[in-house]
């Protein structure tokens, strides 16, 4: 098997040298960059399995740097953790927006990075693995992946076709096109609406069904930035629980 690949950037030369070797002990294949603007020109080229990044890099910070990932590159779904000095909940807020999966506050001890690090790797992998390419449906129940888990793997591997989703009398559908969002109905809520609807449901059985059909546009949004509105406004209510 091969090693994954994780691209840490960061502008403190002694802690990119610490985190480098800890993480090569590890087992990790190991990329480095001191700014911002570089280490978005590295992650397009080699394709890393994880990013780590500083919030404060040099040229773009750390929150420009996910956001750029995850809208204009080949690898927007790549994990990735974002290391910061920083608590204030609007920053944590700012940084789930643009898309980031794992906000730490500095110090953080490499026990603690390490599992988040598998973690992060293990999700991202049950993802890819999951494939359908020879499967007509696909089904399962909401509580082994969420829609949000959902909609990222459909759209991770372009898939064409109608994901039927229930939850007790409640029904609603997603109608996706080459992994792109199209259309979503839930009761009377169509398009965005219904979709922010669906991802709080935590239970609840979901179905596949790949194929192109007749379906009236009813997503303006980018498939993209609707994911990581669902993300952002799920991590929102975790920290209104947790305060």
């Amino acid at each position: 098997m091969s090693k994954k690949r994780i691209l840490v950037a960061d502008n403190n030369l002694t802690t990119l040298e610490f985190l480098a070797t800890a993480l090569k002990k590890l087992g990790y294949e190991v990329i480095t960059s001191g700014d911002g603007v570089q280490a978005l020109e590295l992650a397009n080229r080699t394709a890393p399995d994880l990013i780590i990044a500083e919030l404060q890099l040099p040229e773009m910070s750390g929150v420009e740097l996910c956001w750029m990932i995850r809208r204009h590159s080949k690898i927007s779904t790549v994990p990735f953790i974002l290391l910061s000095m920083q608590d204030e909940q609007e920053v944590r807020l700012n940084s789930y927006r643009s898309g980031v999966d794992v906000y730490l506050i500095r110090p953080v001890s490499l026990r603690e990075l390490t599992v988040r690090i598998d973690t992060l790797l293990y999700r991202f992998e049950r993802l890819r693995t999951t494939t359908m390419e020879n499967r007509r449906v696909f089904s399962g129940e909401l509580s082994d992946f969420s829609i949000v888990e959902l909609l990222q793997l459909l759209n991770m591997s372009k898939k064409t076709g109608t994901l039927w989703l229930s939850q007790g009398c409640q029904r609603g559908c997603i109608y996706l096109k080459d992994g792109e969002l199209k259309s979503a109905l839930l009761g009377e809520q169509r398009g965005e609406k219904a979709i922010y609807s669906l991802m709080q449901w935590k239970y609840g059985q979901f179905d596949f069904e790949s194929g192109q059909r007749e379906e009236p546009t009813t997503i303006t949004k980018a498939t993209m930035e609707i994911i990581l509105e669902c993300s952002k406004r799920l991590d929102e209510e975790k920290m209104a629980v947790t305060s």
